[in-house]
């Protein structure tokens, strides 16, 4: 009998241990980028042999709980894009965002078709406009 108490302590004290709660807070990055940027487009795609660009766009990041990114894109000449969960992480004082989602496009007013469609970015840590 002295010989279990001291292992069930011994065993009590490793479980409480492992048990620990050493969890740090998740930082959610996504919200710092939070809000609508305005500037330009550049797209590639299949049917073009020089990217084409467009002017004043605006792009809306909203940010989710699990730290990614809800991007929303609506442009008359490209269509509408939504990326549900683009990955969002600070490297060197900027903002990293990348993801794939969907965008519905039409050519010349005709019906839309759905593809797929893949978003890759950097925002400034300052969020300054790039000049």
């Amino acid at each position: 009998m002295k010989f279990k108490f001291p292992f069930l302590m011994m065993a009590v004290a490793v479980v409480m241990v492992a048990c620990s709660n050493n969890d740090e807070p998740v930082v959610n990055v996504a919200k710092d980028i939070t809000g609508t940027y305005k500037g330009y487009t550049v797209a590639e795609f299949q049917y073009t042999t020089v990217p084409m660009t467009t002017a004043d766009e605006s792009v809306v990041f909203t940010a989710n709980e699990d730290g990614t990114a809800h991007v929303s894109f609506e442009s008359a000449t490209w269509g509408k894009f939504t990326i549900e969960n683009a990955e969002v992480s600070l490297k060197s004082n900027s903002y990293s965002i990348k993801g794939s989602g969907k965008t519905e496009m039409g050519m010349n007013g005709g019906t839309t078709s759905e593809y797929e469609c893949t978003i890759e970015g950097t925002i400034s840590g300052d969020k300054k406009p790039y000049r």
